[in-house]
Order: structure tokens, then C-alpha cells, then sequence
């Protein structure tokens, strides 16, 4: 479990490097796009072995076989791959402490009201103060501002469209034809001339300030620009002045944007919301479980992450390895070597990842215990239906798990239990 599961997140995508980077365009720090690059192989592999979903907060209350490496030969007598490699020198479990926040005073925080502190399954808790309800409306709240900003990018932005326009001067959202020239001190700079005959004022992905100079600009006209290189910019520029020189050729489109009303947010749902009050009320509701999700997640403290768990957590996810890795015929050890992944360092993360789900699942089981929160099989039934899971529940939690289905469960049950206080 991780805080994506109740506070979801667009992942962040990786930038071109300086050397396909149109000149005006935003190039990260040079490390940032290494350490990306490590990230990517991990998901390459995890891609190449189809995992497409692993899913988190896998809880295993009871103690398990550890998992048998596969055997050579299927017992009908097929071949398997052999991925024994994957199942040997199990690596040390992380302790709780590498988990916890280092520069948070738990006690002193529950001294002033802002903590609590829970006892559950033998194991000592700090986290927000939940129970006080003035306290939580305080710090999970969102504005009317906060609503409408998240309704115009998630609705009415991409409904958006572009029409011609006999407009002779640029104004935000156009879509312009420009060319241009960077100078540092009056010096042009290599890469820092060229044209864009596609630019989108304030949305493409140039430096701040690049496309934003060209509002006002008349059609034909010729303005320097002023900017600054960001910090982790490519090293020859981060952080410089430069100046652009930018001539407006044309303004080739204006995008107009629709109002929200009934007809669109039934549009914008697929039906299922049929007025603009109802996005609304959606919309607010999705933002106070995302800031109820930084509450509860963004400073708190287990003591301990029991060892049978995390191992039982750890063996599930070598599983899933190895099954989706004999679905395609090829081991996880050669998956490592084409990626340039060393196997300890592939199940060192597994079980760095199987260590983390325990520790937020373990916080959701001592507040719903708190709160006096129980699992029942409609709660069981919902989440195959979020799913979309169209089997028998049977089936469902073959696949899934039990247990996991059960820690899914408590999160819904968290989320309805506080939507009502906060509502």
C-alpha cells in the first residue's frame, strides 16, 4: 500500500534530453533524467514480464509456507522457466524506521492535540488526530476555487476546442507559428534559434516565461523576450539570463471553452452524473478524500513491521514474478541482464516494496480497528465491482486475494466513515 492508493496521481513523465529538445523547451537536471532512467528499466521489466498491476496492501495475517522455487519440469512433463535464482538469499527485512519520518516529534505533536497514539496487533501508532473533529475539518478542507480549478482541467480543458480566428494579436491558448532567436549577452547560443509553427501560449513545454511573452504580440511583429534558465537546466545554461527575439507569424487558432452545465456533465461522465451541481459535489468529494489521504499519510509512526508478515507479503510478489514470467517463456534473471538490473537489487526492492505495504497497511488496520470499522460482504462485493471484475466472487478473490480484497475494503470503509464528518 502506498499513498497512491488513496490519493491518486498522475506518474510524472520523462522530458526530452537537451539534445531532442526543441531550443526553447524545458530540459531537466541531467541527473533527475539518469535516476529516471533507472526507474524506467524497473518498469521496462516489469512490463516485459507483464505485470501490469501489483496490487498493494497485500495483508497475511497467518503465518505461510515460504514460497518453493519452480521446478525444471511442469509435472505433465512441460518445460518451465527456470527462475530458482528468484527465490534464493531471501534479503534482510527494512525495518519500521526506515519508513518513519526522522524530524517528526510524535510525542510533542500529541502533547498539542495534532497526534494520537494507537495500540493495535502489539504494535504502537502516532497519527493525526482524527478523532478531533474540529481539528480535522481544519486540516482537510477544500475551496470553491480548489473545485472549479480541478473541474476546468479535468473537464472543461479537454472539451476545449480550437477554431480559426481573424485575430491580429496573440492572447493565451492561441496556437501560433513564431520563430526565434536566443542571445546570452548578445551572443546567439547553439540550439537557442528556430521556429515553431504548433506553439500553444502557456501550454507547451518551453521555459517559464518563453510562450507567455507572446501575448500582446501583433501578427508580423518582432519582440525580445526576456527569461531565465531554470536551475536544473542542461549545465551550459541552468540558471542564466538570455534574452529571445521572437517574431509572431501567424495566429492560427483560438481555443474556445465550454461552460458546464447539465448537458456536459453528463457528457464529461458517461451518464452516470447528470447535472453541473452533481460534478460538483464529485469533484469536492474527490478532492477532501485526496486531502483526507495527506492527512492521514503524511506523518505518522509504526513501531514495527512484524517479519512473518512482510516475508508472506514478499513471497506473494515473487510469485507474481515468476508467474507472469513463465506466461512469457522468459526468466526474470534474463529479464535482469537485458536491463542491466542485478538480481539482488531487483529482490532487494521487492522486498523494500513488500516492507512498505505492510507498514501503511498495518496504520488502515489500527484506525479502522479505532473506529470500530468491520468487513462485510457487500464491502467485499464493491470492490470487485470498482474492479470491474465480472466473475464470481470466488474467482475474484483467487485471483486477487482474499486478504488484499479485505485491506481494500477497510480503505473504502476509512474514507465513507470520515466524507461524512466532512461533508
Amino acid at each position: 500500500m502506498n499513498e497512491n492508493d488513496i490519493l491518486e496521481e498522475e506518474s510524472p513523465s520523462l522530458s526530452a534530453e537537451p539534445e531532442t529538445a526543441s531550443p526553447g523547451e524545458y530540459v531537466p537536471d541531467q541527473e533527475a533524467v539518469k535516476k529516471g532512467r533507472s526507474v524506467l528499466i524497473a518498469e521496462l521489466l516489469i512490463a516485459a514480464v507483464a505485470i501490469i498491476v501489483i496490487v498493494a496492501c497485500i495483508v497475511i495475517k497467518k503465518k505461510e509456507t515460504p514460497a518453493e522455487p519452480p521446478a525444471a519440469v511442469s509435472a505433465d512433463g512441460e518445460t518451465v522457466v527456470d527462475n530458482s535464482e528468484l527465490f534464493e538469499n531471501t534479503p534482510a527485512i527494512p525495518s519500521a524506521d526506515e519508513f518513519n519520518p526522522t524530524d517528526t516529534d510524535f510525542e510533542k505533536l500529541l502533547s498539542e492535540g495534532e497526534m494520537l497514539k494507537l495500540e493495535s496487533e502489539g504494535i504502537t501508532f502516532y497519527v493525526s488526530n482524527y478523532r478531533d473533529n474540529a481539528y480535522l475539518r481544519s486540516e482537510v478542507s477544500v475551496t470553491d476555487e480548489e473545485i472549479e480549478s480541478t473541474i476546468r482541467t479535468q473537464i472543461i480543458e479537454p472539451y476545449a476546442e480550437v477554431k480559426e480566428t481573424d485575430r491580429t494579436v496573440a492572447q493565451m491558448h492561441d496556437t501560433v507559428d513564431i520563430n526565434y532567436v536566443g542571445t546570452l549577452d548578445g551572443v546567439a547560443f547553439d540550439g537557442g534559434t528556430g521556429s515553431d509553427p504548433e506553439l500553444i501560449i502557456g501550454e507547451s513545454a518551453y521555459i517559464p516565461g518563453f510562450t507567455e511573452g507572446i501575448v500582446g504580440m501583433k501578427v508580423g511583429e518582432t519582440k525580445d523576450v526576456p527569461v531565465t534558465f531554470p536551475e536544473n537546466y542542461s549545465e551550459e545554461l541552468a540558471g542564466k539570463d538570455a534574452v529571445f527575439t521572437i517574431t509572431l507569424n501567424a495566429i492560427k487558432g483560438e481555443k474556445t471553452y465550454p461552460e458546464l452545465d447539465d448537458e456536459l456533465a453528463s457528457k464529461a461522465s458517461g451518464g452516470e452524473i447528470t447535472t453541473a451541481e452533481g460534478i460538483r459535489k464529485e469533484f469536492r468529494r474527490q478532492l477532501l478524500n485526496q486531502d483526507l489521504g495527506e492527512f492521514l499519510l503524511g506523518r505518522f509512526y509504526v513501531s514495527e513491521l512484524p517479519a512473518e508478515e512482510v516475508t508472506s507479503n514478499y513471497n506473494e510478489l515473487l510469485e507474481r514474478y515468476n508467474e507472469s514470467s513463465q506466461m512469457n517463456g522468459m526468466s526474470v534473471s534474463s529479464m535482469c541482464e537485458t536491463y542491466g538490473i542485478t538480481m539482488d537489487d531487483l529482490k532487494g526492492d521487492i522486498m523494500h516494496s513488500a516492507a512498505e505495504n505492510v507498514y501503511y497497511s498495518l496504520l488502515y488496520r489500527a484506525i479502522a480497528s479505532d473506529l470500530g470499522i468491520t468487513i462485510t460482504d457487500e464491502d467485499r462485493e464493491k470492490i470487485k465491482e470498482d474492479y470491474g471484475y465480472e466473475g464470481s466472487m470466488e474467482d475474484f478473490v483467487k485471483e486477487f486475494g482474499s486478504l488484499t480484497i479485505e485491506d481494500y475494503a477497510i480503505q473504502n470503509r476509512i474514507s465513507e466513515y470520515f466524507m461524512d464528518i466532512l461533508e
